[in-house]
């Protein structure tokens, strides 16, 4: 069963287009500090990564948005990885508004894992896959 994580985030005024509503490059910054959070309770946070020689990069991401949100409102994102490939790993989200957990968006990202020196593909280890719950 994999490791899941949820962090909630308050939408600030600064994070809105002009209509009122959430500016769509918002959800990709909470689903990042998600992940990024999901990853540090695990035992791989930034300066494990500054350390260990590997990186993961965004290889693409897709969101589908199902109600909009607005200055004040606060929202949970929830965030599991779902799989690991030899280089690759697909990390998927829950986006909810919160209180009432009304679905607002869901996504995932597909990560490539690299060689920090080189910035070429290298092979996701095991520990990292068990850390996830994914063994």
């Amino acid at each position: 069963m994999p490791v899941t994580h949820s962090r909630t985030f308050r939408v600030r005024s600064y994070e809105c287009d002009p209509y009122g509503h959430v500016n769509n490059v918002t959800y990709l910054r909470y689903m990042q500090e998600a992940a990024f959070d999901a990853a540090a309770a695990v035992g791989y946070g930034p300066r494990w990564y500054e350390t260990s020689g590997h990186a993961w990069l965004v290889r693409e991401t897709d969101i589908e948005y199902l109600r909009p949100l607005r200055y004040g409102d606060s929202m949970t994102v929830k965030t599991w990885v779902e799989d690991f490939r030899r280089t690759r790993s697909r990390r998927a989200y829950e986006m909810t508004k919160e209180p009432g957990g009304e679905a607002v968006a869901r996504a995932s990202t597909d990560w490539g894992h690299v060689d920090a020196a080189t910035g070429r593909p290298a092979a996701v280890p095991s520990d990292r896959v068990a850390a996830f719950g994914l063994s």
